[in-house]
């Protein structure tokens, strides 16, 4: 990561976010108030043309491993959808879990046959807990993930055996799943915990070995520091002979 120079992909906007990469490599979604409203939008992953609106008035979205589908989260009022579209196929997005109560966060394992999704609570502060239902026929079954209304944002290991889910109060927790001959969960665990969580911001290495997350410092909630460089100059000119 530390050679080549960066490159810019949205030029339009005041708010770009949200990116996600195309199973093949090769576009990124990502959300966009570019048209006035939040809109999702793809956009080639080397910069090469123009964004493409995608879905109008959806916060965030999330490919199907096969690249066949898009799972999409939808603000109605209060509550949250997830709503499913079938590219090439649905010219709108259809409701596919939508319960009356706040949903979002969609994540598919990586065989593409089970959804992750995380249900809030409307009432009593906004509490959330994670299920996991069949995709895409998701009336066909919920399992609850997580305990005590502490699970929120849902993520699959590579292998599919494991789902993560980031703790309300700050951290990740790791569940062993098994699929066959039904789905069943265990019991959840802790796997780390941190201060300052953003609640956003974190993926799993392809070997499920490592995290990577965005995790901003204490300091940068409170009073900035503030750091003093004696003899700036002959440093700079050490670092930076010519």
């Amino acid at each position: 990561l530390g050679g080549g120079p960066l490159q810019r992909l949205t030029f339009e906007g005041t708010v770009n976010r949200s990116p996600v990469w195309s199973p093949d490599g090769q576009s990124i979604l990502f959300s966009s108030n570019r048209s006035g409203e939040i809109d999702l939008w793809m956009t080639r992953a080397d910069g090469v043309g123009e964004p493409t609106l995608m879905v109008e008035g959806v916060r965030s979205g999330v490919w199907s491993p096969d690249g066949e589908w898009l799972l999409l989260t939808r603000n109605t009022g209060q509550d949250g959808d997830i709503m499913v579209m079938r590219l090439g196929v649905d010219s709108v997005p259809q409701p596919l879990i939508a319960t009356g109560l706040s949903e979002g966060s969609p994540a598919l394992s990586p065989d593409g046959r089970w959804l992750a999704y995380t249900t809030q609570e409307l009432e009593g502060g906004g509490r959330s807990n994670v299920f996991v239902s069949p995709f895409p026929n998701s009336d066909e079954g919920r399992w609850q993930v997580s305990t005590d209304a502490d699970g929120n944002i849902p993520f699959w290991s590579n292998t599919g055996r494991e789902l993560f889910y980031r703790l309300s109060g700050g951290g990740v927790a790791a569940v062993d799943v098994s699929t066959s001959p039904r789905f069943q969960p265990g019991i959840p665990r802790v796997l780390f915990r941190l201060a300052n969580d953003p609640r956003a911001g974190i993926d799993i290495s392809p070997d499920d070995d490592r995290f990577v997350m965005v995790a901003p410092l204490a300091s940068a909630r409170h009073d900035p520091d503030f750091i003093v460089v004696q003899n700036f100059l002959d440093e700079l000119k050490r670092l930076v002979p010519n």
